[in-house]
């Protein structure tokens, strides 16, 4: 079989435990929510700001060109 497979396979069943187990883990598992969490809002925010452009860009829709 896949020896790279195999390995991720074996780790698969104790990676709960080794990565949230410990304070390092749990330190880590912070820090990648707080950067999600801005990357989140961030995308939010820029599709917001794409809907309001789409808007301006088809004006007819709104009735205000002729």
């Amino acid at each position: 079989m896949n020896p790279i497979l195999d390995y991720y396979n074996a780790l698969a069943g104790n990676y709960d435990t080794n990565r949230f187990g410990n304070s390092y883990g749990q330190f880590i598992d912070r820090q990648e929510r707080q950067v999600l969490d801005r990357l989140v809002k961030r995308d939010k925010l820029s599709k917001g700001k794409f809907e309001a452009n789409r808007f301006l860009a088809e004006p007819t829709i709104f009735g205000v060109r002729n």
